[in-house]
């Protein structure tokens, strides 16, 4: 259905006590996703626009973690806000 979504998944239970690794947001209640759909090229800009307006909106509420498998990287420092200073550093190294 073309049109624009946001999209609340709770986390919690036993995915908070899984292993150490570079997924940063297992103790983390719910992530949030923006997502956006459109059939013709005409809607793809005022989608995308708005995505913009979401992710300024999400920038002012001071959220600065951000989930990786819905990259965009308009985030502002978007390596940290994804894998954390710590864990972006480490699988740098490992690359």
């Amino acid at each position: 259905m073309p049109g624009l979504v946001f999209q609340i998944n709770t986390l919690g239970g036993a995915i908070a006590n899984g292993p150490d690794g570079a997924y940063t947001h297992r103790a983390y209640p719910y992530l949030g996703e923006a997502q956006a759909y459109w059939k013709n090229a005409d809607r793809a800009a005022d989608l995308q626009a708005a995505i913009g307006r979401i992710r300024d909106h999400i920038a002012q509420a001071r959220i600065d973690r951000h989930y990786a498998n819905y990259p965009d990287i308009a985030f502002h420092d978007w390596p940290v806000a994804y894998y954390s200073r710590k864990n972006y550093e480490s699988l740098q190294s490992l690359k």
